[in-house]
């Protein structure tokens, strides 16, 4: 039998001398931002591509409701002292079986990435024929980092994650 020798050192001698040898301790990973939903539905207005926005005021988010959302009324009150509203429209799909939700926010190197969950059908998954206009708006803290979207497809039966 081999012994084995064991060495206990205090915690703060072992800091020290990774300290003085020069390693850098980082912060954890932050994490994604939380999402308020503020609206999720595939009945936006018609004859819109594809788009996204950062709506920083109250009047970006009126005029945002009306002509991309195609609602009527004002839109829920969101505090753009503390939050902005990120949105996006998807360009319309053939059927029933495509959405698209914000499926997270989270931090990168180069600032904030938005991922985008858009559901497509599925390998003869059975549709409703209906022509829709799937649009999603989430309200964020405010932020000030540049922001840039990645949309993922996600083939039917595996639903855009809901929040």
């Amino acid at each position: 039998m081999i012994p084995v020798m064991r060495f206990y050192l205090p915690c703060t001698l072992v800091l020290l001398a990774l300290t003085a040898s020069g390693c850098a301790f980082s912060e954890p990973a932050p994490t994604e931002l939380a999402l308020e939903p503020l609206v999720h539905d595939r009945r936006g207005c018609p004859g819109r591509t594809r788009g996204t926005a950062v709506l920083r005021d109250a009047g970006m988010l009126e005029r945002w409701w009306t002509q991309v959302a195609c609602r009527t009324g004002s839109p829920p009150v969101v505090d753009f002292d503390a939050n902005v509203v990120v949105a996006i429209q998807d360009r319309p799909g053939p059927n029933g079986c495509y959405d698209a939700r914000i499926a997270s926010i989270a931090p990168t190197p180069s600032g904030l990435e938005a991922r985008v969950w858009r559901r497509v059908p599925g390998p003869g998954e059975s549709c409703t024929m209906a022509l829709v206009y799937p649009i999603d708006a989430v309200v964020v803290p405010r932020f000030t980092e540049t922001l840039t979207f990645t949309w993922q497809d996600v083939p039917g039966g595996e639903a855009p994650p809901s929040r």
